[in-house]
């Protein structure tokens, strides 16, 4: 049901514990390559990827997901706060911007807005 996509393996690990408290199965690659990789197979509900990684960063990958599975709610985590890259991922459908350290309140707020049905 998510994705989690995160070049650091501690957070990536720390992040999918904490979904996994939450009772919401979670996936995890360690690059937007992976996971535009694994989107062939798999459709999640929502993506939580990070800004900054490489090959394939959140840009990119936001950008993939708003063009080829638009249904996929996609999440933003930065440590950054380049407004700019956060406002590119954010015209191409991103339902919120969460910065690190993650706040997991904030996180549970923008996974209900991305989990929840949407208008039509």
């Amino acid at each position: 049901m998510i994705l989690i996509v995160e070049d650091d393996k501690s957070s990536r690990e720390s992040l999918a514990a904490a979904l996994d408290d939450l009772d919401l199965p979670v996936k995890t690659v360690a690059c937007g390559d992976d996971a535009q990789v694994l989107l062939k197979s798999y459709q999640p509900k929502v993506i939580i990827t990070d800004l900054m990684m490489k090959p394939g960063n959140g840009v990119e990958l936001a950008k993939h997901v708003s063009l080829n599975y638009p249904e996929i709610a996609v999440i933003l985590v930065t440590a950054f706060g380049n407004s700019a890259m956060a406002a590119e991922v954010m015209s191409y459908g991103a339902v919120a911007c969460v910065e690190k350290p993650i706040d997991l309140d904030k996180l549970e707020e923008a996974l209900e807005r991305a989990l929840s049905p949407k208008d039509n």
